[in-house]
């Protein structure tokens, strides 16, 4: 078998253009990807103010235990309550109380990777938009895929609220008017919830429909109704 190496001077040069051409931002996508940024820092701002006030409640294995148990007020009380328990009972608080502090201790740095991500992200919204990824195939699935919500760290209205947005930005407010993502997202979970209601209802008697998630189905969907929204 012989290898054949062809040299750039036998590629056509309208080829090799096409292949080296850089994918540029139009400014409806530049607008798109403006107003998911705007949502994904909002997002990031109100979980840093909510961790700042509240912080993450601590986290121990025993804590459901304790929980359950009516502790008197005064810490003297509290001691001779502890005493009288049975022996198996003490023993459990007294090592929740010996390890409390090593779940405090890793509480205190969870919440701290937290709030560094979180201002990590909010910086990440604010960078020079000319050095994101641009899609090469101008579709709305395409253009979601680079910088859309990740249903499963946003909620369904933000979702909803952005791609609405997306779509009048990039096919006008005409067709905007006529696609009704809230209520296609409302009959695809009503017929699912209808798919499954035998299985409740006959208490697992039957069989049960696993579907994927919502959203990134209606976003194929509305895709793949529309045109491309600029020429490839």
């Amino acid at each position: 078998m012989t290898i054949k190496f062809i040299s750039q001077n036998e590629v056509n040069p309208i080829v090799i253009n096409h292949l080296l051409r850089p994918a540029i931002m139009i400014n409806i996508e530049r607008q798109c990807v403006e107003q998911a940024l705007i949502v994904k820092s909002n997002s990031a701002q109100r979980q840093l103010t909510d961790l700042r006030k509240n912080g993450i409640p601590i986290e121990h294995p025993l804590s459901g235990f304790t929980s359950q148990v009516e502790w008197k007020k005064e810490p003297r009380k509290r001691i001779i309550q502890i005493l009288l328990m049975p022996p198996v009972i003490t023993l459990v608080i007294f090592v929740f109380l010996l390890t409390f502090p090593i779940a405090y201790v890793l509480n205190i740095r969870t919440t701290h990777i937290k709030k560094r991500d979180l201002e990590k992200e909010i910086k990440l919204c604010d960078f020079n938009l000319e050095s994101t990824n641009k899609p090469n195939i101008k579709t709305v699935e395409s253009l979601w895929e680079l910088h859309g919500l990740d249903d499963n760290k946003y909620t369904m209205d933000e979702c909803i609220d952005l791609l609405s947005k997306w779509i009048k930005i990039l096919y006008g407010a005409d067709i905007a008017m006529n696609i009704n993502i809230r209520q296609r997202v409302d009959t695809i979970a009503t017929n699912r919830m209808e798919l499954n209601r035998p299985y409740y209802e006959n208490h697992s008697d039957g069989i049960h429909f696993h579907f994927a998630p919502i959203f990134p189905s209606i976003v194929v969907l509305i895709s793949n109704e529309l045109s491309a929204y600029a020429p490839e």
